[in-house]
């Protein structure tokens, strides 16, 4: 399957972001001059307009505190939008494919934090005995810390 941005919903075709409506007049400006195949351009469009068809927009305003919204960002990687797209994910179980699982790492000196693999949020260890089974409050994945 391509590549869909349901935010503004385009697909990515050959490099391109494209609408549905510029996949169309593709295939038919492809249609007029007598180039007949299009069934890329067409297999296209349908994943495009199968995806819009299968979603729903969720607009919502959210009031958080300064440390949380920080913790939040910090599960998409600073994007905004992204962040919050994988903590509701998360929160409903979902789980989606990263391209790498990001690995549990050390955040901070002062208290022990590493990072959920699979939703990306800090988990505090809550001691520095090993091994330690710890589980992420976010989504429920444990992991076991032997170092």
């Amino acid at each position: 399957m391509s590549k869909i941005r349901l935010e503004d919903g385009t697909i990515e075709y050959q490099g391109q972001w494209l609408t549905s409506e510029a996949l169309a007049k593709m295939i038919q400006d492809r249609i007029q001059a007598g180039d007949l195949k299009v069934a890329e351009l067409a297999v296209a469009l349908e994943q495009l307009n199968s995806a819009i068809e299968n979603t729903h927009i969720l607009e919502e305003s959210l009031v958080l505190s300064k440390e949380d919204y920080t913790r939040l960002l910090q599960t998409g990687g600073g994007d905004e939008k992204e962040s919050v797209r994988q903590a509701i994910m998360a929160f409903i179980g979902k789980k989606e494919a990263q391209a790498s699982p990001m690995p549990f790492t050390p955040k901070n000196e002062q208290k022990t934090l590493i990072r959920c693999s699979n939703c990306n949020q800090q988990v505090e260890v809550p001691s520095n005995e090993r091994p330690i089974v710890v589980e992420c409050s976010g989504c429920g994945t444990s992991c076991r810390l032997t170092l």
